[in-house]
């Protein structure tokens, strides 16, 4: 099973253009998408349906969203991560030091693809 795991969910670039790139593509059985703005997954399912700039009909029933901040990853993802995640991020700089540090404790052979 391939996984996605995006940090900063609502960014703009996520919402212009990420999740309709995602729509054609059919790598993951499962994304996770993650950001610091509180919502349900069924909110979050229907912001992509009205809120996000293309098509995310193929993708709605694969997404899980998860609420936290963007220092506590160890508490929230890390446990979620396997040998076939891809970790794509989505969030400013300044945060990219606690998140390779938090990461720095996963054992499995996960990818991560940084959008800045």
């Amino acid at each position: 099973m391939s996984q996605l795991i995006i940090l900063g969910a609502f960014s703009n670039i996520c919402k212009i253009k990420v999740f309709d790139n995602l729509n054609c593509c059919h790598f993951f059985d499962e994304i996770v998408c993650y950001d610091k703005k509180p919502a349900t997954t069924n909110q979050f399912k229907n912001y992509l349906q009205k809120q996000v700039w293309g098509n995310t009909e193929n993708i709605i029933s694969k997404v899980e969203y998860i609420y936290g901040n963007f220092n506590d990853y160890h508490a929230t993802i890390t446990h979620l991560i396997t040998d076939s995640t891809i970790i794509y991020v989505c969030i400013p700089p300044k945060c990219y030091r606690e998140l390779l540090s938090s990461l720095q404790i996963v054992v499995k052979k996960f990818k991560i693809i940084l959008e800045k």
